[in-house]
């Protein structure tokens, strides 16, 4: 079909890219209130840095993903990526900045630069392959870098999986902010179709399974809240919630 109506998916795909430009960067601007949060309390608290360190990686995959399928195929993706890149390295170094417990400072001091350099090398390597199979085949198991970024998108949902566990276990939606959960939805199901016009499983497998998670979500939602009303909560509740709900925060590609 793909093949038959070339004009048909050029269109589709020019409209789907212009659309996920506003929805992903949304979604990666999601980092915003709890840097907002650190900055005023000047302390970290138990917010975790993995979730920015994983997101740095998504994106960064993806910028040099875009570079080798090419900047005339895959603009959107490399716009919306260099801003998610910007915006969580910027959230990591903030986030080290306020580090008051010293073992998190040596965990980050250890971890964070440790996996930077790996990724780094990697992306190095993968520009000294002479041949352009990431161009001409992405699909194909040899564009190993397109593999590595579907893989590492496939990591961030581990935070949509653990939101739908505690919200189930607590009979709660404090951890599925419904605005999220819609435009999550809407940003997989754009980016699948936009990935289904290039013919590039790197990027429609993991949006079809971000389709599915944040379909998901929202069902378990509207379960708990026709089943569990919300009820009033103390003040110290309220507090609790804000600091794990931030912790888990979603990314998509």
């Amino acid at each position: 079909w793909i093949h038959d109506h070339p004009g048909l998916v050029g269109r589709l795909k020019t409209v789907t890219g212009f659309v996920l430009i506003p929805l992903v960067i949304a979604l990666y601007s999601s980092p915003i209130p709890v840097l907002r949060d650190i900055l005023t309390r000047k302390n970290t608290r138990k917010y975790s840095f993995a979730p920015y360190v994983l997101l740095v990686c998504n994106t960064f995959c993806w910028v040099v993903f875009a570079l080798h399928r090419g900047l005339e195929t895959m603009f959107e993706p490399f716009i919306v990526n260099c801003y998610g890149l910007c915006m969580n390295v910027a959230a990591l170094i903030v986030f080290r900045w306020y580090i008051m417990d010293v073992q998190m400072r040596k965990s980050f001091d250890m971890k964070v630069p440790a996996t930077m350099f790996v990724l780094l090398i990697l992306a190095i390597c993968s520009y000294i392959d002479p041949s352009e199979v990431c161009r001409m085949d992405p699909s194909s198991m040899a564009c190993w870098w397109g593999k590595l970024t579907l893989v590492v998108n496939c990591l961030l949902f581990g935070s949509p999986m653990s939101a739908i566990t505690e919200a189930w276990k607590t009979k709660s939606v404090e951890f599925l902010p419904l605005v999220s959960l819609v435009s999550g939805l809407f940003a997989s199901c754009d980016c699948t179709i936009y990935f289904l016009c290039l013919e590039d499983v790197n990027g429609l497998i993991p949006n079809v399974v971000g389709a599915v998670l944040s379909a998901g979500q929202l069902m378990v939602y509207g379960y708990l809240v026709r089943n569990f009303p919300p009820r009033a909560r103390s003040a110290s509740e309220a507090s609790v919630e804000l600091t794990v709900s931030e912790v888990s925060f979603d990314g998509h590609s």
